[in-house]
């Protein structure tokens, strides 16, 4: 059975902070999206022959990091996908886009 605590830490992880309007969460996440949009402008230079392969992701490991404060910068991260799909990668059509960052 969890106590109390432990029921505390989860729902805190899954259901977010309880101000959404503070300014440390917008910071954040916008801190988050201009660092997330910067690295895959990075990797567009040390692609293999333009393929998109690339040896290190940060990208990646970026998210992570952010998801591990809490799910409720979820929309922050699919945001910054979305974003590098249509303006660093060149994806013109949003369907094209969304729809398999959504699967």
């Amino acid at each position: 059975m969890l106590d109390q605590r432990e029921l505390t830490l989860r729902s805190t992880w899954f259901f977010g902070r309880p101000c959404l309007t503070s300014l440390k969460f917008w910071l954040t996440g916008i801190g988050f999206l201009a660092l997330y949009l910067a690295f895959n402008e990075l990797m567009q230079w040390y692609q293999f022959d333009g393929l998109g392969i690339t040896l290190w992701s940060p990208d990646n490991g970026l998210s992570l990091l952010l998801l591990t404060e809490g799910a409720v910068f979820a929309p922050f991260v699919f945001l910054a996908a979305v974003l590098t799909d249509v303006f660093i990668t060149g994806v013109h059509s949003l369907y094209v886009t969304v729809w398999p960052n959504s699967c």
